[in-house]
Formats: C-alpha cells, structure tokens, sequence
C-alpha cells in the first residue's frame, strides 16, 4: 500500500483550474486523468503537468457526437446548454453567463475514452460540466457501477440552463449505480431586487454533492477482485473517506472487511485512522460554552462580507 506504486486513481472531469480541495493536500499519492475540452485551460493545465498527470482535450457526454458549446463571457460559464436567461437575469452578474459565441464540439462517453487510454480502475471521480453533469455521468455508467467508489458532483436545483438535468434526477442516477449521499455543499442567489436585504440566503441554486458507494455495493465489487487487489480499493476507500473527514465511515468499512488484511496490516490502517481522529481536537466541556459559542457565531456572522452569493460549508466532515 504505498502511494508511489498503489496511487489512488481520480477522474477529473471539468478540469480547470487543476486539483480541487481536498484532493490538494495529497496530490503526491493520485494518479490523475482529467478532461477539458477548453483549449485554453487545457494548455495550462499541459504546461503544469508531472508523470501522475494525464489530460485529454476532450468533452464528455453520454454518447459519442457532436453538440453545440455555447461560449460565456466567463469561460468557466461555457456550456453544451445554453444559459437560461429568463432565470438569470433576476440576480446580480448575469452578464457572466452572455453568450459571445457559439462552436461544435465533438464529445464521447468517459467510458470510451477509458477504454482507449487502457484505463480498466479508477477510485474517484469529480465532475463539473456547467449543467451537463447526467449526461457525463450517464457516459460513465461502467465505471461507476463497477470500480469506482467515490463521486463529487454540482447539482442544480433551479433551471440556470435550459433543459439541464435537477437534482433529483442526478440523486436517482448515482443511487441505481450503488452510492449514497453523504454531503451537500449549498450556493445561494439574491435576487436584484433585494440583494442587499434581509438576511444573507437568497434561493438555493446549486450544490456540490458528494456520494460514496454503499457497502453492499462495494462489497459485489470487491467479490471481482484478486486478493490484493481487494486490500488496495479497501485502503484506497478508508484514505478518501478520511480525506474528508468521515473516520466513521472508515472505521466501518475497515471493521466490515476485517477479514482481508493480516493483523499487521489492519493496525495500519486503524492507526491512520486513529491519527486522523486525534487532528479533530475539541475544548472539553465547561459552563457557559454553549452561551459562548453563540456570542461568537453572531461575532462571525455579522463580520463577513455580504455578497449576492452565500456558499455553504465545504464538502465533508471537516
């Protein structure tokens, strides 16, 4: 189970701007296949890149074809749907979402593009393709219902682009490949009208969502494996569910599969567990604590900056 030769496998889709958080803190222990289909991010991504970084130029979507990308202002608007401005232009900075132009894009099903790159496992996968994440996902269906234990998704709840896919569709999907919903990382829009009013929530627009696979599921894809394969995607699992802060869901998973490591191995895995644990120090309980938690929730609240758009909590347990 070292890093160097057993890395986790992350699938990057929508890869903009490099790692997402958390996956930063441990970028020496992936290896990492992203997809960007914009040629210009995919260039700095090109130039940065190591030997535990692939990156295709290429948009994914549930079949191969060729599509419509509606170009935004801002390109990390840019989309296969266009923008819903009847929606849109209730809320402040609309403008991001302007279409200035208009190309064909070819586009392919992730699990095509795997397979012509010999790409037979992976552990985790990020999407965020503006509106179009059921329709990646759909492309990915292999890969989910098979290795794949772990996904981080947005999800919309309101119509930013035409036509796009809720989240109640993506939830039904992700659950019929064997995941379970764990966190939601909420945005929310003030409308114009009232931005600067009342309270800091405006409407929820859209989440990122993270899903980890069932135990049941995890457990029929494990029966595919060899023996030390079973151990890797067990400490891969156990490293991921850690990285966001679920030592419960580590140690659960650990106490279910007991059974494939030696003793030796098992006390590595529940010591890196319990180190992980021991990083989550709290005061111990005193009079008054719970008074003084709320004088300093109400100091916090009223000292951060106002803006049209509130974000949640990060992703995990954190």
């Amino acid at each position: 189970m070292n890093p160097a030769k057993d890395p986790i496998v992350l699938i990057d889709v929508g890869a903009s701007g490099g790692l997402p958080d958390p996956w930063k803190k441990i970028s020496k222990d992936l290896f990492v296949i992203g997809f960007e289909p914009d040629e210009r991010s995919f260039a700095e991504l090109e130039s940065k890149k190591n030997s535990r970084f692939k990156y295709l130029n290429t948009g994914l979507y549930k079949e191969r074809a060729v599509l419509d990308l509606y170009l935004t202002n801002i390109k990390t608007k840019s989309s296969l749907l266009r923008p819903n401005f009847k929606f849109i232009k209730k809320f402040p900075k609309d403008k991001r979402f302007e279409i200035v132009g208009q190309s064909k894009m070819k586009v392919d099903a992730l699990d095509n593009q795997l397979t012509a790159n010999g790409i037979k496992d992976a552990d985790f996968m990020k999407i965020d393709i503006q509106g179009a994440e059921l329709f990646g996902l759909m492309g990915a269906q292999n890969i989910l219902s098979g290795s794949v234990f772990g996904v981080e998704t947005e999800v919309e709840f309101a119509e930013v682009y035409e036509g796009q896919p809720l989240f109640g569709e993506v939830d039904s999907f992700l659950r019929k490949c064997g995941f379970q919903l764990f966190d939601l990382q909420p945005f929310y829009w003030k409308r114009k009208i009232g931005s600067a009013l009342g309270g800091r929530k405006g409407q929820i627009i859209y989440a990122n969502a993270l899903y980890f696979k069932s135990h049941e599921y995890f457990s029929k894809n494990l029966d595919q494996k060899t023996g030390e394969e079973k151990k890797s995607k067990m400490a891969h699992f156990v490293s991921t569910a850690l990285l966001y802060g679920y030592i419960d869901y580590a140690l659960e998973l650990c106490e279910s599969f007991r059974d494939l490591f030696s003793a030796e191995e098992y006390k590595q895995l529940t010591d890196k567990i319990n180190a992980r644990a021991a990083s989550f120090k709290k005061l111990p309980a005193f009079p008054g604590r719970g008074r003084l938690a709320k004088v300093f929730y109400k100091l916090w609240k009223s000292l951060r900056m106002e803006n049209y758009k509130l974000k949640g909590d990060r992703l995990g347990n954190v």
